[in-house]
């Protein structure tokens, strides 16, 4: 999958050299959330990854996003509110600090288009939200004794389409195959989330890329 990661850059900041001497200083590429509700369905985006020079900047945009958030995602039940609350903490904690992924995937281009791909990624997921923990844990204790699980980690996948909402990847390690019990996992999840969550499961035994942000980066139940 092609990931396009949109960009912010200020027009002051128009080479390597400039781009290079600005993060010494300080400076990083941080993508906010805000959230955003129609009827019963709420919709997490993110905004391009912004180059954030001063505290300024980063207050304007931080208020910018909080605010579209509490005009646009509280209007969702039961989701609207607990995604908007968990929009603001994340914002007025930060954001997401995407300053490594951007040099890692550095291109000249990228001031003129504004956009860059990522080929090579280190932020793909980042803690699901309490809400949506308790629910899971719930799921998860359903299925004590159905199925023997060594580990199960849950992450918000964040690297999606410009227009894709992130979703929920689920990892197991079990001494069952995880194709023999994705149906069983699916009809537990269910019973606890909304039917339009999606949801997606890998293996912890692959030794893919993967699985090992999810490790790193998601929430491993049982942990706090």
């Amino acid at each position: 999958m092609k990931i396009i990661q949109r960009l912010d850059i200020p027009s002051e900041v128009n080479s390597k050299e400039q781009l290079l001497a600005a993060i010494h200083n300080g400076a990083r590429f941080v993508v906010f959330q805000y959230c955003v509700s129609v009827v019963a369905l709420s919709m997490v985006r993110y905004s391009p990854a912004i180059l954030i020079l001063d505290t300024t900047r980063i207050e304007e945009k931080v208020s910018y996003y909080n605010r579209l958030s509490r005009f646009f995602g509280w209007w969702s039940i039961p989701y609207g509110i607990s995604e908007t609350l968990r929009s603001i903490r994340l914002n007025s904690s930060g954001g997401i600090d995407m300053t490594e992924d951007i040099m890692l995937n550095f291109n000249e281009s990228m001031f003129a288009t504004q956009e860059l791909e990522l080929v090579k990624t280190n932020q793909l997921f980042i803690k699901p939200n309490k809400d949506i923990i308790s629910c899971f844990d719930r799921a998860m204790s359903d299925l004590v004794g159905v199925i023997d699980f060594k580990e199960v980690v849950i992450g918000l996948f964040i690297n999606t389409e410009e227009y894709e909402t992130p979703y929920l990847v689920i990892g197991i390690n079990s001494a069952i195959e995880l194709s023999q019990c994705d149906e069983v996992l699916s009809n537990a999840l269910y019973k606890h989330f909304t039917s339009h969550t999606k949801f997606s499961f890998i293996d912890l035994n692959a030794d893919s890329e993967l699985s090992k942000r999810l490790l790193l980066q998601g929430h491993m139940k049982g942990s706090n």
